[in-house]
Order: C-alpha cells, then structure tokens, then sequence
C-alpha cells in the first residue's frame, strides 16, 4: 500500500511539471496612434471607473462558441491588468488624441475638477469565433458637478476570423470607435 501511494504522488508530481503544460499568454488593450485630431477646443475630461459585467470581471478573455450562448473562458489567454481599467486608459488616451489642446485623464482618485465626466458601462463585450468582435456600451457625460447631460447606448463591431490577439486589437480598434463618438460629442457640448 505504501508503494502505491508513493507511486501515486511521484506520478501527480511529474504530471504537475509536464512539458505539456501551457504557458499563459497576457495581453494588453491599446491605443490608436494613427488618428487624426478632430478639433483644438480646450476642455478638461475626465474618464471615470467603468461597469463591467459579472462575466467580464475577470483575468480571463472571455470568447463565445459560434451559434450559442456557450462561453469560452481561456486560462492560457488572459488580460495582462484589470480590464475596467484598461478600458478606462485606453479611452483616455484615444480621447486625448482625438482633443489634443485638451487636458483628458482617467479619473482614478476623483480628486480634480473636470468641464465634463465620462461614464461608460459596458453591457457586452463579445467575440464569437469565425463571426464577429462586439462591444455594446451605454455611455455619458456629466458636467463637473455629476449632473449627467447627454447619455447614449452605442455598438459597434468588426469581423472576427479567429485567435486571442486577434481579438483583442479588434477590442481596441472598437473602444477607437467609441472615443470618436464621445469626442465628437464632447465637440458639440456648450
């Protein structure tokens, strides 16, 4: 009996440290570097924590099966930070490029006075294999006492042949989309 038990843990050890053990792969949302400026008006801004769903508030990329409502929920594929608040950097910084005489930031302390605050919450954020990447967000903007101004439910989506990093320069080339909608919103803002 004793020799099987040691048998048993020399072969769960030897399993543990397999060659054929995944290494994780981390990744990262990102700016787009290659927009052009839509307007010189000065303004603070100021992005705000974003809402995620249950199911995205997690270090895992999330994908779904195509043709259901299955979700894929990859531990080799994951984000290499918080996603909210990559979300929240990444919209900062598109919208910084979008206002460039602007004084934009991701509002992490509260502790400044802005013109304008912008909320997002995302209600999906998806990417469904040999498909398409989606992301639907409500999103607004408030003045810099919180009284909200304008508020707006906006998709987008790209098509989505397959692969993680893929997915996540799609994610980023959609969240894009949504700080020229914001900025040019912002433009309009008296």
């Amino acid at each position: 009996m004793k020799k099987f038990f040691i048998t048993l843990c020399c072969f769960l050890s030897t399993a543990c440290f397999s060659p054929e053990t995944q290494v994780a792969k981390f990744y990262m949302l990102s700016s787009f570097t290659d927009e052009q400026p839509l307007a010189t008006k000065k303004i603070s801004v100021a992005v705000e924590p974003v809402t995620l769903p249950d199911y995205l508030d997690r270090p895992q990329i999330i994908l779904r099966k195509e043709n259901s409502s299955e979700m894929i929920i990859s531990e080799e594929n994951r984000w290499a930070s918080s996603l909210s608040e990559m979300i929240q950097r990444v919209l900062a910084n598109d919208l910084k490029k979008a206002l460039p005489q602007s004084y934009v930031r991701a509002d992490l302390f509260g502790e400044e006075n802005f013109n304008y605050l912008i909320d997002l919450e995302i209600d999906s954020m998806n990417g469904i294999l040999g498909q398409k990447a989606s992301l639907v967000v409500w999103w607004s903007i408030s003045n810099g006492n919180g009284k909200v101004l304008f508020r707006q439910k906006s998709e987008f989506e790209a098509p989505y042949s397959s692969g993680y990093e893929e997915y996540v320069h799609l994610q980023s080339q959609l969240f894009n989309q949504l700080s020229q909608e914001i900025a040019q919103k912002l433009l309009t803002m008296k």
